[in-house]
């Protein structure tokens, strides 16, 4: 059974950091055997910032549909496709948890089996020092503050067979 793994938490509390460390969470590729899928809308934006020497802030606004748009053709690809694949967003709240597992399932030739890897909030000094400490990605305290907000944990009545919570 194909799975998808999605990363939880807040901006700058290490999902991308410590999926980098830990891409053997999922066996690699069985077509190429390089290491799993990662969908993400901030690979889009981190990419096109690298090409146009701008960066992730500056192109957010203008770029963001595009990215939505890409993350979800990825999706939809990698479930008919039938790929292990992980989902590397903020994923704070049950409504986009069950927009990302409808879509796979809409487009799954078979059932995946979903986990979700749910990464603590630090504490407020040692979030902030990370939140500064990315060139480029500028995100208001407003934000974060609304983020927090409408945080909900993942539950396994959601439809994950698995939630581990991690503290980086």
């Amino acid at each position: 059974m194909p799975k998808c793994i999605m990363l939880v938490g807040l901006p700058g509390v290490g999902k991308s950091m410590w999926l980098q460390d830990n891409m053997n969470i999922l066996p690699p590729r069985t077509d190429t055997g390089y290491p799993p899928f990662v969908a993400s809308s901030d690979f889009y934006i981190d990419e096109c910032a690298r090409l146009l020497g701008t960066t992730y802030s500056e192109l957010f606004p203008s770029i963001i549909g595009f990215a939505e748009k890409a993350f979800q053709n990825d999706i939809s690809t990698l479930a008919f496709n039938g790929s292990d694949f992980i989902v590397d967003r903020t994923n704070l709240h049950r409504k986009s948890r069950t927009e990302v597992m409808d879509r796979v399932m809409k487009n799954a030739k078979e059932p995946y089996q979903f986990e979700a890897i749910v990464f603590q909030t630090p504490d407020e000094r040692t979030h902030m020092d990370r939140l500064v400490s990315r060139h480029g990605k500028y995100i208001s305290q407003e934000v974060i503050d609304k983020m927090k907000s409408i945080y909900t944990p993942p539950t396994n009545a959601e439809g994950f067979t698995n939630i581990r919570f991690l503290e980086i």
